[in-house]
């Protein structure tokens, strides 16, 4: 398992509460309309909060590693269950 990176409680709570979309769209402005040498300052999150640019990556590749591990186990599960009513198919009970 990947170690989380680290950024602060707070600000890692705030980033929560914003949202996957709310940053990425962030990070997206961020990107297009900052010069590239304002890119690593600091942005308001709001209540008082700041996060870099990196950051806000590094959350976002946390929360896509997370998606990704469950995107995993649904499709395991999902071929377990094919695998069994083909099975229940094959060799009925009766």
């Amino acid at each position: 398992m990947p170690k989380k990176p680290k950024i602060d409680p707070r600000v890692r709570a705030k980033l929560e509460e914003l949202g996957v979309d709310a940053i990425r769209s962030k990070l997206i402005w961020i990107l297009g309309v900052n010069p590239l040498e304002q890119q690593d300052g600091l942005e308001a999150l709001g209540d008082g909060l700041y996060a870099s640019r990196r950051q806000m990556q590094e959350w976002l590749k946390e929360k896509a590693s997370h998606e990704s591990r469950w995107i995993k186990a649904g499709v395991f599960v999902a071929a377990l269950a094919a695998l069994l009513v083909f099975l229940a198919w094959l060799f009925p009970l009766n």
